[in-house]
């Protein structure tokens, strides 16, 4: 047996004394043993050599027969072959019906092979391809049964099922077929990612060159400014904490978190970046950047579990740290500001305030809204300490009205401050001139907030916000 499913089907070598036998069982193979001939290009060859007393003429299996001939490696390679000529670029049709169990005009092959080089192709494929592919993969009513043989037999069947799904989202398909089809992926997809398949790692300066090279590619709410900045952000007094999955290739973070170890809780990002307090003096963990790395695990909340995971990392390792905080944007807050109608903006400057902010325009404005929305657009205006500091007031009010007041139903308007709310965390202080950057300036006016984590009321916090949509803020705000 050990010799035959070796060398079947390239080559047999047997003794002469057997030589009618051989030509009878020869007679007797059937078409697949044809088919095998034609498709490797190479006929079975019979030498006159005594290298068995006794040989072994086996039956070409049937393809359907047992697992431990298709696990033949010569076996592989033929059907592998035999496939690449039954599923061209345009024939993606055919084997997903076959997979999904609708037809079975792919023979003689083996699912697996099936799997293999429909994700192969699918892998290699432009996006044009990629697109007619999902559209294909949503005509196929048994898409769940490709999910799940994609998973059993390809080895980076989650990767592809991940990136598939991220290529599903960026279709932005509202209605028909593919949307069922993304929900049934994301059931797919949320088990393999829960806590028990998922790992916390810190990522530091001696991590692979791959994990940091993939924290600077989707890292965007605070830019690397370079090589320095990133030796600060990963160095001493710095936590970059990462969740990796099980299923998946090490070196692809899910998402990653940027901690500061500093004295107080922070109301600034020069604050953080100036901070050179020791790691045992530190008394506040400021949770300032999270950023997810993998667009195909949007709507499953690997962020709530990222920090839920890292505050008792962070006790264990610095039990004097006693405030958890966050450091965060108000994404949300100057388009909000542009969608407002005037009356929003009455009583939020005084005549004099006006006329200050008008000398300084360039052109200047009637009502308030317009004064303040001028103002933001004019670049430069949080240079000048007089513009500056009359700035401050009313925008100040309006971001706490958008904080408290702006919602989607009974939910927080602004989708930062909504994550932490239902993570159990409250609204401790709204700082000015927090976030400077060109980025900080155009959509959030420079204002940051600092969401506290108490991990006394973490838990009744998030039920009061997610059944009654309560917000939870200090006597500050």
């Amino acid at each position: 047996k050990w010799f035959a499913q070796q060398t079947l089907p390239l080559v047999l070598v047997v003794s002469t004394t057997h030589s009618r036998k051989i030509q009878h069982n020869m007679r007797a193979w059937n078409r697949p043993g044809q088919i095998i001939r034609r498709r490797i290009h190479a006929p079975i060859h019979y030498r006159k050599a005594h290298v068995w007393k006794r040989y072994v003429t086996p039956q070409l299996p049937n393809w359907q027969l047992s697992e431990q001939w298709r696990t033949t490696p010569a076996l592989q390679r033929l059907q592998r072959r035999a496939l690449s000529t039954l599923v061209p670029n345009e024939g993606f049709h055919a084997a997903l019906s076959y997979l999904c169990g609708e037809s079975h005009d792919i023979k003689p092959t083996s699912e697996q092979q099936v799997v293999e080089v429909v994700c192969q192709k699918y892998n290699s494929a432009g996006p044009g391809e990629k697109a007619a592919f999902i559209q294909t993969l949503g005509s196929v009513t048994g898409h769940v049964k490709f999910f799940e043989k994609v998973l059993e037999y390809s080895e980076d069947g989650v990767t592809f099922l991940v990136n598939l799904r991220g290529d599903m989202l960026d279709l932005k398909v509202e209605s028909g077929p593919l949307k069922p089809m993304q929900r049934s992926l994301k059931a797919v997809l949320k088990p393999l990612f829960g806590a028990a398949c998922t790992k916390l790692e810190r990522v530091s300066l001696r991590s692979s060159g791959i994990v940091i090279d993939k924290l600077i590619q989707h890292e965007k709410v605070h830019p690397y400014s370079g090589l320095r900045h990133l030796k600060q952000r990963l160095g001493k007094g710095r936590r970059c904490l990462a969740l990796f999955s099980k299923n998946m290739a090490k070196t692809e973070p899910l998402v990653f978190v940027h901690i500061a170890l500093v004295a107080e809780m922070a109301p600034s990002m020069d604050y953080i970046d100036e901070s050179d307090i020791s790691e045992e003096d530190a008394k506040a963990a400021i949770f300032y950047t999270i950023s997810a790395t993998q667009h195909g695990l949007q709507g499953i909340d690997m962020g709530n579990m990222l920090i839920k995971r890292s505050v008792p990392y962070l006790q264990a390792k610095f039990p004097n740290i006693g405030i958890f905080s966050t450091l965060s944007p108000i994404p949300g807050l100057v388009k909000w500001l542009r969608s407002e109608p005037p009356a929003t903006f009455e009583n939020m400057l005084s005549q004099n305030d006006i006329q200050v902010l008008n000398d300084w325009l360039t052109v200047p404005a009637s009502t308030p809204k317009d004064v303040i929305l001028g103002t933001l657009d004019q670049i430069g205006w949080e240079e000048n300490s007089v513009i500056n500091e009359t700035m401050k007031k009313p925008l100040m009010k309006l971001s706490r009205t958008y904080l408290l007041f702006a919602k989607n139903e009974k939910y927080a308007r602004c989708p930062v401050e909504n994550f932490h709310l239902r993570n159990g965390a409250l609204i401790a202080r709204i700082n000015w001139n927090a976030d400077t950057s060109s980025h900080g300036l155009a959509s959030s006016a420079g204002i940051m907030v600092n969401y506290q984590y108490d991990l006394d009321k973490v838990s009744p916090n998030s039920v009061n916000y997610k059944t009654q949509g309560l917000i939870i803020y200090t006597d500050s705000i």
